[in-house]
């Protein structure tokens, strides 16, 4: 329009009229053709602009949505982690002296811890003929409404040799949901029972003769994964946790193969950081590849980039970290690659998301290897909060002293533990390794919480 005017300056002197005056049009004319061009190109600019506004304002509004959204999920994993109204665990170690830094900062512990069933035994008497106890074994066991399995697993911790050290144990029960669903058996009680079958075989029957037992119950349900991540912060360098839930079994050595592992890999000197516990179960079926997993080496451990929620110890400072890194995710922990572990839903799943910074990071751990697919700990597959898969892959024999004494007589140490650096090195992929420097994620600036 602004350059149509400019062409065609007959307009304006149509516009002044045929009475005026030529030389008057011919003066006028160009002055008042800039005019109306300066006010037509001001009304585009203006128009422009406020277009401009427009757009900036719509972008700004989807990304201040999408980050109150992420604030609102992170606010509200917070906030279960500081509702710490009807739970103790998380503060029992509060005490302890570090030995070396800083404490880390946690949430005030409440005033008033509320958990219905707080029993502390005395610590048992030193036992004559045992080993040098390098660390302090915290023994964790999750239940909800399983007693029979709750019963299998402290039995068999119970039978376990410790080789004279002092063994903690920690048993953490949930309490029911608000709506009971199918997992839910019809006897469990009320929210505040204290009469349930578990509580009945605590209160009359548990006993632990290896060192300290503590007993926690919620008064509100939580869920697995809230229940592990606030089970445990280690405040020193030399006390493991070891995590079992209701539907594991241990082998009575699976004490014996830890402690040789715990001195071999963890208590010497330039221990990798990224080496973060120790599997006592051994897949041979992948679930997160959906396919075999095969190792050929003798039946010797191995390190595998991914972690182990069917029986395991974890070291204190991969933990720390790991408890660390954990509030600050507020969306789906994802693979950037296909795996069925993508479609777990990530608020239930304490292990995706361990999964994930394993994945980022080259973290790894040393898995038993033994013959026949034994395992120093299993799954009975019990039903419970997720789908069962089938039981042929997963529900393995578990080593006993019978076949331990065989293979000993044949001159084979089935616990054996080679050094680090002759262990085969397998990635999450089931790729195969010289190193674990090869590891995907294993040159990421990976720190352990001091």
């Amino acid at each position: 329009r602004i350059a149509s005017i400019l062409r065609h300056q007959s307009y304006c002197a149509h516009l002044l009229g045929p009475m005026a005056p030529s030389t008057f049009r011919s003066a006028v004319v160009p002055a008042v053709t800039l005019l109306l061009a300066l006010v037509f190109m001001g009304q585009y600019v203006l128009l422009e602009v406020r277009q401009t506004r427009r757009d900036l304002a719509s972008k700004f509004d989807v990304q201040i949505n999408a980050q109150m959204q992420a604030i609102n999920r992170l606010e509200v994993e917070l906030k279960k982690t500081k509702d710490l109204s009807d739970w103790t665990v998380r503060h029992i170690e509060r005490q302890e002296i570090r030995s070396a830094g800083a404490l880390p900062v946690l949430p005030p512990a409440p005033q008033a811890p509320r958990t219905i069933v707080d029993v502390v035994k005395t610590p048992c008497p030193n036992r004559t003929g045992a080993s040098e106890q390098l660390y302090r074994m915290h023994v964790f066991v999750f239940t909800y409404n399983r007693v029979t399995g709750l019963q299998r697993i402290v039995k068999s911790l119970v039978e376990s040799d410790y080789l004279g050290h002092k063994v903690d144990l920690t048993l953490f029960i949930d309490n029911q949901k608000k709506t009971p669903d199918k997992t839910d058996s019809p006897d469990f009680g009320t929210s505040q029972s204290t009469d349930t079958p578990i509580m009945l075989w605590v209160r009359n029957e548990l006993a632990w003769p290896h060192g300290d037992l503590r007993v926690h119950r919620r008064e509100k349900n939580a869920g697995l994964k809230r229940s592990i991540m606030e089970a445990w912060y280690p405040m020193t360098d030399d006390t493991m946790g070891a995590f079992f839930e209701d539907d594991t079994e241990v082998s009575p050595l699976w004490y014996k193969w830890v402690d040789t592992a715990l001195r071999r890999y963890y208590f010497v000197p330039n221990r990798s950081p990224r080496l973060i516990g120790l599997s006592l179960y051994r897949y041979v079926h992948d679930e997160l590849n959906s396919r075999a997993l095969r190792v050929d080496n003798g039946h010797r451990p191995f390190i595998f980039q991914s972690p182990c929620s069917w029986g395991a110890v974890y070291f204190p400072g991969p933990w720390r970290q790991f408890r660390d890194w954990f509030p600050t995710v507020a969306t789906d922990p994802k693979l950037p690659w296909s795996t069925p572990s993508n479609d777990w839903f990530w608020w239930d799943s304490w292990k995706k998301f361990l999964i994930k910074l394993m994945w980022e990071n080259g973290l790894h751990m040393v898995y038993v290897h033994l013959p026949d697919n034994m395992v120093l700990s299993t799954n009975h597959l019990m039903k419970g909060m997720h789908n069962l898969p089938p039981r042929e892959k997963f529900e393995l024999p578990l080593l006993t002293r019978e076949h331990y004494a065989q293979a000993q007589a044949a001159g084979t140490d089935l616990l054996q533990c080679p050094p680090l650096t002759q262990l085969k090195v397998l990635d999450m992929k089931l790729k195969e390794h010289a190193s674990v420097t090869d590891l995907p994620g294993a040159t990421s600036n990976y720190q352990l919480t001091i």
